[in-house]
């Protein structure tokens, strides 16, 4: 699928005649906004001999802005993805050193299993609060059905679709890759209790675990692309509807007559690419591809997200969770500003209503005279987009790629 992709790529010939603002942050401009990468052929992807030209003699990147222009023009070289992924998320402090890195990957995976040993002997002990049992419950239906035709969650026969959990399984009746992506989404969920577990954080996590290969670094990864995208997943909804917001808007101002079609149609709020959007395109293509798109995206990210905002790297753990020590302890620090959503009350379903509120209010408005706030505003022009650290909640790249795709198959 990856000439799907390519085909969607080359609606960003149509960038030159946007107006988008030059970041206001003091990095360089995005990637793909850069005539000169505009222009580029396709290359090859970033073999290890090119990657290593990118480090010094202690292994520090010696220009990030460099190597992340290099793998959004032609992606990685598979062999490299395991190490590199850990630079694009981004797991480092900056400046870090290759030994550096190495100490902090083992230290983290040595506090990750302190994590997952503390709330399993909770689990063990029946000391786990309701909430966390509900979230459990929710991941055990969930990474079952993630992935499930690719040959690394192959094996096993459990099924806990009549509402068992995953705790509590034995490992021979999993893929022990399938238990490993349940116990890190549950280790994320309970030590970052003001996100917690919203459906299509498996698929988030998957291609990590996929790559990394090892449970503890498929984590840290994890926790890296949280920090970016954990507002996607919280019930109030504000990133995605600004997201929808900013999708409606770029559309408007590339391409007139499809945003007509999509009024004329209902589909103006852009509700339909939530999958898109939620996921980052993660489900629309073949899953090598989706390695590729993937990392091809994060590297086309705007300058503040090169390194993490922790001096001391990516965080495992929210604040409120750090020094727990017991398992009771543990699950009552966690527990403490989780509500677990009942089935009816997920993140999508909410926006869904949301939305269809809003348009029957505006529909109401519009009959009577009156005014109405909609949650998405139907705009007849757009004269300028916001900033690339503003526009898509800082990852414009996805946006061009939604509105390069319907493009492509805008007269079908």
């Amino acid at each position: 699928m990856i000439t799907q992709m390519q085909k969607a790529v080359g609606g960003w010939k149509l960038l030159p005649e946007l107006n988008l603002p030059s970041s206001s942050s003091s990095g360089p401009a995005l990637p793909f906004a850069r005539q000169d990468a505009m222009s580029a052929p396709p290359r090859p992807p970033v073999s290890d001999r090119e990657f290593q030209s990118h480090l010094d003699s202690a292994g520090r990147v010696r220009d990030f802005w460099a190597l992340k222009q290099a793998v959004f023009l032609g992606g990685l070289d598979p062999s490299l993805r395991k190490v590199a992924w850990r630079l694009l998320l981004p797991v480092f402090p900056k400046g870090s050193t290759g030994q550096e890195r190495i100490a902090f990957m083992k230290r983290s995976a040595q506090r990750y299993f302190e994590m997952k040993r503390c709330w399993k002997e909770t689990y063990a002990a029946g000391q786990m609060s309701q909430a966390h049992l509900a979230l459990i419950t929710a991941i055990s239906k969930d990474v079952i059905r993630t992935d499930r035709g690719h040959p690394f969650y192959s094996g096993g026969n459990g099924n806990v679709a009549t509402g068992g959990s995953m705790a509590d399984a034995a490992e021979s009746e999993y893929s022990p890759h399938i238990l490993q992506l349940f116990d890190l989404l549950v280790t994320y969920a309970i030590y970052h209790p003001s996100v917690g577990y919203a459906q299509g954080m498996s698929d988030l996590a998957s291609p990590l675990l996929v790559v990394q290969k090892d449970e503890a670094y498929a984590y840290i990864c994890f926790c890296a692309l949280m920090c970016r995208t954990m507002d996607n997943f919280r019930r109030e909804s504000t990133a995605m509807l600004t997201k929808f917001q900013h999708l409606h808007d770029l559309i408007v101002h590339m391409d007139a007559e499809l945003a007509a079609f999509l009024r004329c149609h209902g589909l103006a709020d852009m509700f339909f690419t939530h999958r898109w959007l939620l996921l980052e395109m993660k489900r629309e293509f073949q899953f090598d591809d989706t390695l590729r798109m993937l990392e091809v995206q994060w590297a086309g990210l705007p300058h503040l997200f090169t390194f993490p905002k922790s001096a001391d790297g990516v965080p495992l753990q929210e604040d409120a969770c750090i020094g727990v020590a017991s398992p009771a302890s543990a699950s009552t620090s966690a527990a403490a500003a989780v509500s677990p959503p009942s089935p009816k009350d997920t993140p999508y379903l909410r926006l869904q209503s949301m939305l269809r509120q809003s348009r029957e209010e505006a529909s109401a408005a519009a009959s009577s005279g009156a005014s109405a706030t909609a949650a998405v505003v139907l705009k007849d022009g757009v004269v300028e987009l916001p900033p690339p650290e503003v526009l898509g909640c800082g990852n414009p790249f996805l946006l061009f790629m939604c509105a390069s795709m319907l493009q492509e198959h805008r007269d079908r």
